[in-house]
């Protein structure tokens, strides 16, 4: 099994990191490699280890997000039985292990923000607790990555119907949220562009049913 994704599988649902929680994450990256508590767990000692070599940007930022995914995954609102049920499937299956969990690595090791690597954590969990299934999980942390986080509000406005059309939000707002399937859009009117005879167009947005699987995955 890879170096990475073996340490990644026992720390993953690690609960001892709810004893520094997210303010770690405000003291630095540092803060959390220096931790006793948390240089118990095999994720963070792999990272202590690669730290002793030197830490460039993009290891510093893979360590912040994938702290930021095991404490949201393990606030306590995960169902243990379903936890212990998904441990025992990747204990039992490498390739599905190397598989699954790659995957989560890979998007972690991408993400730029994190309060993403919470959302991710939140989906995770959804699929750990079979609200999805794994292709439901890939279609939706992939709309995780891509979607802009100010349209992650405009997204659940739409969704709990307080944006019914483009004349209240920015149109191409909307024009991205459908791109990605999360809202659809329909004709609501034409009008007139001041000072040229060209018309624009005024839709009616709703949420799709994938857009609003995806708020309240995420919430």
């Amino acid at each position: 099994m890879d170096p990475v994704i073996r340490p990644f599988k026992q720390s993953i649902f690690d609960s001892s990191v709810k004893e520094l929680g997210m303010d770690a994450l405000d003291l630095g990256i540092d803060s959390i490699l220096e931790n006793e508590v948390l240089r118990q767990i095999p994720l963070v000692r792999l990272f202590v280890a690669a730290a002793e070599t030197g830490l460039n940007i993009r290891d510093r930022n893979a360590i912040r997000n994938t702290y930021a995914f095991i404490v949201t995954l393990n606030d306590g609102s995960i169902d243990s039985e379903k936890v212990d049920r998904h441990k025992a499937k990747l204990d039992s299956d490498r390739s599905f292990a190397e598989e699954e969990l790659g995957r989560v690595l890979v998007i972690l090791d991408s993400i730029l923000d994190v309060e993403k690597s919470k959302l991710l954590a939140r989906l995770y969990r959804a699929y750990v607790e079979e609200a999805v299934d794994w292709d439901q999980f890939c279609e939706l942390s992939e709309a995780m990555g891509r979607i802009f986080l100010a349209d992650i509000k405009l997204l659940r406005d739409i969704n709990e119907g307080a944006v019914t059309d483009t004349t209240q939000c920015d149109a191409y707002r909307a024009d991205r949220l459908a791109a990605m399937g999360l809202v659809s859009l329909s004709v609501k009117s034409m009008v007139a562009v001041p000072g040229s005879d060209a018309l624009r167009m005024r839709n009616f947005v709703a949420a799709t049913s994938f857009g609003s699987l995806f708020c309240k995955l995420t919430v």
